[in-house]
This record gives C-alpha cells, structure tokens and sequence, in this order.
C-alpha cells in the first residue's frame, strides 16, 4: 500500500507522513487519520519510501528525516498511485465497473446468448479486454 506525504504548498518541508495511507476526498486514512484537508493550503505526494520522524531531548517531534524533494514519487496506472500489481488489477476492475455494472454485464451476456445484441457483447469484449491489456503491460513495467 502507498504512503503519502502532505506539506504546504511551495514549501520543500513535510507537515504530515501517512504510512498505508488511503485518500477518501479530503479525508486521509492510514498510521494517522487526517480529515479535510484544503487542497489551496497542502499538496500531496504518494511514495512507496518511507519516512521517519525526528525527536528533540524531551521527545517533541521537530520535523522528518526527509525533505520533500528528497522523496521519491509513486508510480501512478490510470491516475492512481500504486505499487504493487494487485492494486494494478484492483484500479482495472474499477474502471470496468464504472462502465458496466454487474447487472449490465449479465444483461449483456443474456442478451448475447439469445442471439439478441452480439454487437454489445463485442463492444463489451474490446473494452474490457483492452483494459486488462493495458493492465498487463504496466505490471511489466512496474515489476
């Protein structure tokens, strides 16, 4: 799962690491819960790196061991970031269930079946196979 790092913008210091971050909107959820975050104030940047944080005497934490810039960027498929091939896969599905709902997919098999709507199956087909082929090609690459 990815990390994110959140920070003012135009600023190279980071204001929150998020280890096993998930976005919902503004809200991030991960190792700590952030919620509505004003995307005119912070920018954000997903990372497989992790980042850990630094401490004075007393035990205050001052700041991160890392600086924005020193911080690789995600891989992103399709507008997400990911890192891994299962969430290649995950972000495929949600692609195909955008466009073709379950029920949809079994109006479309039952309409092929009955010799009813072939061309709606193929058009189907193409898209979904499409989009597995392009799935298959990035896991290549990111692997």
């Amino acid at each position: 799962m990815m990390n994110c790092i959140i920070y003012e913008k135009n600023k190279d210091e980071i204001t929150y690491f998020i280890k096993d971050c998930q976005q919902d909107g503004r809200n991030f959820i991960g190792s700590i819960k952030l919620y509505g975050v004003k995307e005119y104030l912070f920018d954000i940047k997903w990372t497989t790196d992790i980042v850990k944080p630094i401490f004075d005497k007393e035990g205050k934490q001052i700041g991160w061991n890392k600086k924005v810039s020193e911080v690789s960027g995600a891989t992103y498929y399709k507008g997400s970031p990911v890192s891994n091939a299962d969430e290649v896969d995950t972000i495929t599905k949600k692609l195909i269930r955008e466009r073709y709902s379950a029920e949809d997919e079994l109006k479309i098999i039952r309409r092929m079946m009955g010799g009813i709507s072939e061309e709606e199956w193929k058009e189907y087909c193409d898209y979904v196979e499409s989009l597995v082929k392009e799935g298959k090609t990035f896991k290549v690459k990111l692997l």
